[in-house]
């Protein structure tokens, strides 16, 4: 006797359900992510295009139940229950603690007070702990805002000593922002940037392409947030209600759904928040000059290259 299978999956693409050394990994089509969706303690890593998912018992038997009849691979195994450390006893105190005591009825009425006290003392040694990861994730975020620019900055100086450059005469003397000659050349030169940046997305620079960055910055920018904002929702879940664009990837960040190394040189949650404030002032800020506004969109155009791979759920859109 065969097992049914789930024609509409074969029709998306193979499925395929693997580990590493620290997770489960689902590869699924984007128009399946509700089946991968619907596990528990699930993560989106964009660079292996995949979901992720803590090595447990619970996501095992999940993850079998859901995709084991139909996956065209299936590779995982259940993750081996650890003991409990066995206690050691001291033998000098063994004899002492075998003996039964009884505590007198005088002091009885103190054990409900001192449960109270512990209690307190438990919860502010809780306050100090989420204190304490709070004060420590604001300092990963400066640190990786900071290696992100030292990074960009690299990229750009290793751009122009790295490859010979063309002939002189091909250069105007001085870049004219008032030239749209002058600034097709720096939009393309910027788009091929972005282009290795997001590790030569052909989704990326056909975007571009279509929605020219410095020819139509406000136009780029509001469609770029759009798609951006789309893409959050298939990773975090259509919200039941309208959530802003801040609000979508807090609720991706306090529910740990975006997958990230600590020391990953691309930070995605500060990168989309830093994106959404240079969006902000550029749509919505009076008397914005021109050099600025141009300025915020380029700005905007590098941290999208840093986040496309990330994000994007699917090369094809």
């Amino acid at each position: 006797m065969t097992l049914p299978i789930d024609l509409e999956s074969t029709n998306f693409g193979p499925i395929r359900v693997t580990e590493d050394e620290q997770h489960f990994v689902v590869q699924i089509h984007p128009q399946q992510r509700e089946r991968a969706k619907k596990i528990l303690s699930r993560q989106w890593d964009g660079v292996r295009k995949a979901w992720i998912y803590q090595k447990t018992t619970a996501s095992y038997d999940a993850l079998t139940e859901e995709f084991q009849r139909d996956a065209a691979k299936f590779d995982i195994r259940r993750p081996k229950t650890k003991r409990p450390p066995a206690l050691s006893i001291d033998p000098s105190t063994a004899a002492i603690e075998a003996q039964e005591w009884e505590i007198p009825v005088e002091q009885a009425s103190y054990h409900p007070k001192l449960q109270v006290e512990l209690g307190g003392i438990h919860e502010s040694l809780a306050k100090l702990g989420d204190l304490f990861l709070g004060q420590s994730r604001c300092l990963d975020e400066m640190q990786s805002s900071q290696h992100h620019i030292r990074e960009s900055l690299g990229q750009l100086n290793s751009a122009a000593t790295d490859k010979p450059l063309p002939p002189t005469d091909s250069y105007p003397d001085a870049l004219s922002l008032d030239k749209s000659s002058d600034l097709r050349v720096l939009e393309t030169t910027l788009t091929q940037l972005a282009f290795c940046t997001a590790g030569k997305s052909k989704s990326l620079l056909d975007w571009l392409s279509k929605h020219r960055p410095l020819d139509r910055p406000r136009d780029f920018v509001t469609a770029s947030h759009n798609l951006l904002y789309q893409q959050l929702e298939k990773i975090v879940g259509v919200p039941s209600q309208e959530m802003s664009f801040a609000d979508l990837v807090g609720k991706a960040q306090n529910d740990n759904l975006i997958y990230n190394e600590r020391f990953d040189s691309v930070q995605v949650i500060p990168t989309l928040r830093a994106m959404n404030a240079y969006r902000n002032t550029l749509i919505h800020a009076a008397n914005l000059s021109a050099s600025e506004s141009l300025s915020r969109t380029v700005l905007y155009l590098i941290n999208l290259a840093f986040v496309w791979p990330r994000i994007i759920m699917d090369d094809e859109e």
